[in-house]
């Protein structure tokens, strides 16, 4: 009885530990279309206008990983990046209390898309691999775990 009790307690460990250590995933899109972008030009020169596509497509150009909101422009250096550039991975030690959030870069970052990464994640790892050799087109996977 005491056996079937240790191996139960064991099971339990085990099982709540892959709870633990649960992994989220996520791909950027290859490419994104965005419309009603607008120029604001302070001090325009005499007989110039601003001229913008009323719809673009941009392709995905890269990732980054930020402590707090993208917008508060705080980027995080990884912790280990592949000498081919393919795989980059950031661990997370000491205080994130503002978030960890991903981007999906496109434009050079010039247009994000971004999402907070779960606040019990210890780690993300960003994997590119390129879709076409001719375009470059990329495809980004992050894991965080």
């Amino acid at each position: 009885m005491a056996i079937r009790l240790k191996l139960l307690a064991a099971m339990c460990l085990v099982a709540s530990a892959g709870t633990c250590f649960a992994s989220e995933a996520y791909t950027c899109p290859t490419k994104i279309t965005y419309a009603s972008a607008s120029v604001a030009v302070q001090n325009m020169p005499p007989g110039f206008e601003s001229l913008v596509p009323a719809s673009t497509v941009s392709f995905l150009t890269g990732s980054n990983m930020f402590n707090g909101h993208p917008k508060e422009e705080a980027s995080l250096m990884p912790n280990f990046s592949s000498p081919d550039g393919k795989i980059d991975r950031w661990d997370f030690v000491g205080d994130f209390s503002r978030g960890k959030w991903i981007s999906c870069d496109y434009e050079r970052g010039f247009v994000r898309l971004v999402k907070r990464v779960d606040d019990s994640a210890k780690s993300c790892t960003a994997t590119t691999r390129t879709l076409d050799k001719v375009q470059k087109t990329l495809e980004i996977r992050y894991e965080c775990k």
